[in-house]
């Protein structure tokens, strides 16, 4: 599973829309988006950011 994917699948676990998730994370609804689709990927204090969010682990 890809990154995005999880993301995503954590998203929607927690039902959240994406726009919800951006102003948590403080960055835009398209950002969301972009990271879910793959298109581009979070940086680390998003990471750590959307880890407490969803209740998930960063360790491999």
């Amino acid at each position: 599973m890809t990154l995005g994917a999880k993301l995503k699948q954590a998203r929607a676990d927690h039902q959240l829309t994406q726009q919800a998730v951006a102003t948590q994370v403080a960055v835009s609804r398209q950002t969301i988006s972009s990271w879910e689709t793959g298109k581009s990927f979070p940086d680390i204090d998003s990471l750590v950011t959307l880890s407490n969010l969803y209740g998930l682990s960063l360790d491999i």
